[in-house]
């Protein structure tokens, strides 16, 4: 068999083969997906504690160990292991806590609580639960239940965010934003004060190039230089935590933000897609009529009240939820 001939079955036989590969790569990443995020499952849940657990082994091995410094008593081991706390016992109320569920029983509550204003709600029946579907409620397609002022659904925590867990869901956001900046805040101070007891500061090397000696004080450059071969997983661990901490801070303002103003995440996207269609529809009238682009929310009540609203739920939870 010529050479060339032998070639060419190679590539077509490579092609095929990694055409296979793709597609089952990419089949496989759907599945995992569809399982994740559109299919209510534990295993988010089991990695949040599998994450959570291995950062805190981690922080003891390497920085509690270093303790204590002329900078950094000892006692931050005791409270940054007691800050730990809040964040599990939230974690736990958020994702087990009944969100909100609405039932034929209930319904008539849910509908008491809130009226339909005309804008994003309707008088409708929920296919699905065949209930008719209280105003701010929202069939969730992941947990396949009406959840009343639905705000969305979690994977994290495995559960919808409602009505009657939004307030665990805040102090959950809130603990572990916290105890994320604390662990950030205090590895970068520990670091800073072994460096100062190693006599890190008057530490110097040949610059290559110029010849000349470079101290770690001499810039903020030659201090991460030094930081990142000194303490690599030490730095690594407080910029992941210093990252999450502001991440988590700005979600929870996020939500703050929306309970002030008398909407949910669910709601903010409607009022979107309804401010999009309402200008649509008034840069195409013929007749150049005014259209209101800003409907009034019928649930803002103000800062206060909105704010009470949201963590004081009016509802009672169903007889068969875990936690109330």
């Amino acid at each position: 068999m010529p050479l060339r001939t032998v070639r060419s079955t190679c590539s077509r036989a490579a092609l095929h083969l990694t055409r296979i590969v793709l597609d089952r790569t990419v089949t496989g990443l759907e599945t995992c997906i569809t399982v994740l995020c559109e299919t209510p499952t534990p295993a988010v849940q089991g990695l949040f504690v599998l994450l959570f657990g291995a950062a805190f082994y981690s922080y003891c091995k390497y920085f509690f160990s270093l303790l204590p410094l002329p900078t950094v008593p000892a006692w931050h081991i005791w409270s940054g292991t007691l800050t730990m706390m809040p964040s599990l016992v939230f974690f736990v109320l958020a994702s087990w806590t009944d969100p909100g569920v609405v039932t034929p029983e209930n319904v008539e509550q849910y509908n008491r609580q809130y009226r339909l204003d005309g804008v994003l709600y309707q008088p409708r029946t929920c296919a699905t639960c065949n209930i008719p579907k209280p105003a701010r409620s929202k069939h969730c397609r992941v947990c396949n239940r009406c959840i009343g002022r639905m705000d969305h659904h979690c994977i994290w925590l495995n559960t919808c965010i409602g009505t009657r867990n939004l307030r665990w869901f805040l102090a959950f956001l809130a603990s572990t934003a916290a105890i994320c900046i604390y662990g950030a805040v205090l590895g970068a101070r520990i670091m800073h004060g072994h460096m100062g007891v190693e006599g890190a500061w008057k530490l110097a090397r040949v610059r290559r190039g110029s010849g000349r000696l470079e101290y770690v004080s001499d810039s903020a450059l030659t201090t991460l230089r030094y930081v990142l071969e000194r303490y690599p997983v030490q730095f690594c661990l407080t910029f992941f935590l210093g990252v999450m901490g502001w991440v988590l801070t700005g979600f929870l303002g996020y939500h703050i933000f929306l309970i002030l103003s008398g909407t949910t995440t669910n709601e903010a996207s409607k009022w979107r897609a309804l401010r999009k269609d309402l200008a649509r529809q008034a840069a195409f009238d013929p007749a150049g009529l005014h259209l209101d682009l800003a409907p009034d929310n019928a649930y803002d009540w103000g800062p206060g009240r909105n704010l009470l609203d949201a963590l004081v739920p009016r509802v009672p939870c169903t007889k068969d939820s875990k936690l109330c």
